[in-house]
């Protein structure tokens, strides 16, 4: 796997040859300009697993009004930009977001890519201008939380019920990938995931669900709250900020 300093090595020393211009005099932030783009799905996740099989549901609720994808970009950009000199470029448009296409997985080898993902990369790279690319995504990872056999995905609230005890948090699970604007190809990825306990006051009974205004402000405010640690955690280890 190539590093961030590789690459813009790379890109530094072919702009210094083209245009001809002494590498003393050059910058990397001439020459490495990035674009950060949010794909979080739309839908939170609502996971229950009981003491077997038969207790087990996920429903998802629609939270479009929390503009998360703009949430996550805004945070994302100005980490990027207190902790480095890389420049910054137009942030994602609701359109960007869409050439992507739907998240899918390959039946045989288990990678998860963007219908379009070309596409979308292309034309944001187009658009923009930029050298790299920061696709913030829904991360598919075994279940860090609780320890079952489940895999648990983006952004939600998971409770476990075990006989007569029961848990619930808030949970984040995100993937961060570089990838070189100008080819398409990924340079790097990591996958970075938080939670946050719930009150037991905060239940959520499944038959019928019942999820109140106050309770998804409640949950809009926690995740949040996970986002700033978790993405710089990710873009530490993208080695785009110290």
């Amino acid at each position: 796997m190539r590093t961030l300093s590789v690459l813009l090595a790379a890109l530094f020393l072919s702009a210094c040859a083209a245009l001809g211009i002494p590498q003393q005099q050059q910058s990397f932030t001439q020459v490495s300009k990035v674009a950060v783009v949010s794909l979080l799905d739309k839908q939170l996740q609502i996971l229950h697993f009981g003491t077997t099989t038969f207790h087990n549901q996920k429903r998802e609720v629609d939270v479009s009004d929390w503009q998360l994808d703009q949430v996550v970009e805004t945070q994302a950009q100005q980490l990027i930009q207190a902790d480095t000199s890389l420049t910054l470029v137009k942030p994602a448009s609701e359109d960007d977001r869409q050439k992507f296409g739907q998240l899918q997985q390959n039946f045989w080898t288990g990678e998860r890519r963007y219908a379009n993902q070309e596409a979308g990369i292309q034309a944001l790279a187009q658009q923009a201008q930029a050298d790299l690319i920061v696709l913030i995504a829904p991360a598919e990872l075994k279940d860090v939380f609780f320890g079952t056999n489940e895999l648990i995905s983006g952004y939600g609230i998971y409770q476990r019920s075990f006989l007569n005890s029961r848990s619930a948090i808030n949970f984040l699970a995100i993937e961060l990938r570089l990838i070189d604007a100008k080819t398409g190809k990924q340079i790097a990825s990591v996958e970075r995931y938080a939670s946050i306990p719930r009150e037991n006051r905060d239940w959520l009974e499944l038959e019928p669900l019942t999820f109140s205004e106050e309770n998804q402000k409640l949950t809009q405010k926690q995740l949040q709250k996970m986002l700033p640690d978790t993405l710089k955690q990710g873009l530490t280890e993208l080695q785009l900020i110290h």
